[in-house]
Order: structure tokens, then C-alpha cells, then sequence
């Protein structure tokens, strides 16, 4: 179940040549962009699976021999694997993708200014995923890698609890984006009326003008008896109160 090392090398060769011959197509104006990515794409997934059979990484028990530590059997080639690939990828991204605006094959490159870190979701999803795969022995590639020869059923039913959640997720997206608004203005209106009054606005409200006091003469006293006779006339100055009083 392992592609010969010979084998494998003639097909990284002819990976090569036929990348080389889409991005000549592209460039010439022969192919349509579309077809020009979906073209490299298959190569690059023909020599990705084919890479993951020769190193044998497309076994479960492969990775079930490196994480039991205890096993007299422990294997340490999937660490090789790892460490091979990504010393591949970083040669490719820093002397290649990192120095470039657009792709070979004419598409504009966008790469994150920086790196967003979200440890608490790293570290969550990082525990599933080991659990997941500690137990199954496998991840997405290598389900994909090896569904013609071992274990189809199992890998079937991988793939497909794998589809699931991703559907989940999607759907979870979807209706995330749609409550979004509605929270943040609810949040905005519960902060703004929680919040106390900043200090423009006490500054505006002490610089106001104070009320002026009314001018002119004052408002004349009417005193009134309970006796049921008439009220009397309405007194401004101390000489009509004691004349009203006599």
C-alpha cells in the first residue's frame, strides 16, 4: 500500500513539468483563468496524495504507532514527514510566494499583515482535534489518501462526520452574521444608558446661563379670611397693612 520510491519521484518530476506547462498556458493567453486554477489544483492534490502514500502516512496505524509512546513499536517516521514538509513549505513561501504581488499564475496574493491569536480557540481546537485523531488514527488527508485500499467504510464515515461539521459551522456562521447587528446596537443602547454623563456635557451645562430673577415692582399679597367675607384689597407697602388691619 506504499507508492516505490522511484515511482514517487517520477511523479514529482512530472508534477513539476506539468505546473510548468499550465502557468505557459496561462501566460500565453491559452487557457482561461478558471481552468488554469482548477488544472494546477488537481496536479497539486495528485503529488500531495501521492507524497502521503509513499511516506505510508495514509495508514492509521502509522500514526497510532507515533503517539503510543509506550509501544515497543513506536515509530517516530510521521515526526520525519512533519518536519520534512513544513521545511519544504517554509523554503517555498520565503523564496518564492513572500517575494511575489500575484501567484504564477497571474492571481493577486493576499496574505495577512498579521497574525490575529485567538490562544483560547487555538488550544481548544488543537485538544479535539489530538483526541479525534489519537483515537481514529486519521486525519483529512490521509481519510482521502487511502479510501481506494484500507478501510473504505471507516474512512467513508470519517469523511462524511467531517461534512457534517462543516455544515454545522457554516450554518452556525450564518446565523452568527445575522444576529450580529442586532446585539450590537442592543449593547450600544444598554451601554449609552449605563454610562454617566461625560465631561463635555457637564461642562456644557455648567457654562449655561442661570435663570435671571424677575425685575419690576412686586406681585401684590392677596389676603384672604375664612370667615366668608369678602376678600380684602391686595397690600403692597407696610402703611396699607396696618390701615387694612385697623
Amino acid at each position: 500500500d506504499t507508492v516505490p520510491v522511484p515511482a514517487a519521484l517520477a511523479v514529482a518530476a512530472g508534477e513539476v513539468v506539468a505546473l510548468a506547462a499550465v502557468v505557459a498556458l496561462r501566460r500565453a493567453a491559452l487557457l482561461p483563468p478558471e481552468l488554469a486554477q482548477v488544472s494546477a489544483e488537481f496536479v497539486l492534490g495528485f503529488g500531495f496524495n501521492v507524497g502521503l502514500i509513499t511516506s505510508a502516512m495514509s495508514r492509521p496505524a502509522m500514526t497510532l504507532m507515533f503517539l503510543d509512546l509506550r509501544s515497543h513499536d513506536w515509530s517516530f517516521n510521521l515526526a520525519i514527514v512533519l518536519v520534512a514538509a513544513l521545511a519544504a513549505n517554509c523554503a517555498i513561501y520565503y523564496g518564492l510566494v513572500r517575494q511575489r504581488k500575484t501567484s504564477l499564475l497571474g492571481n493577486q496574493i493576499s496574505l495577512p499583515p498579521t497574525w490575529k491569536r485567538e490562544d483560547s480557540k487555538l488550544v481548544l481546537g488543537s485538544l479535539i482535534f489530538g483526541l479525534g485523531w489519537g483515537i481514529s488514527g486519521m486525519c483529512p488527508g490521509p481519510a482521502v489518501a487511502s479510501i481506494a485500499f484500507e478501510r473504505p467504510g471507516a474512512n467513508i464515515a470519517f469523511l462524511v462526520g467531517m461534512l457534517a461539521t462543516y455544515i454545522l459551522y457554516g450554518l452556525y456562521e450564518r446565523f452568527e452574521s445575522r444576529l450580529e447587528p442586532f446585539l450590537a446596537e442592543r449593547s450600544t443602547k444598554v451601554t449609552a444608558a449605563q454610562s454617566p454623563p461625560s465631561a463635555s456635557a457637564l461642562r456644557t451645562n455648567a457654562s449655561a446661563p442661570a435663570a435671571e430673577a424677575p425685575t419690576g415692582p412686586p406681585t401684590p399679597v392677596v389676603v384672604e379670611e375664612s370667615s366668608g367675607h369678602q376678600p380684602r384689597q391686595p397690600v403692597q407697602t407696610l402703611g396699607e397693612v396696618k390701615v387694612a388691619l385697623a
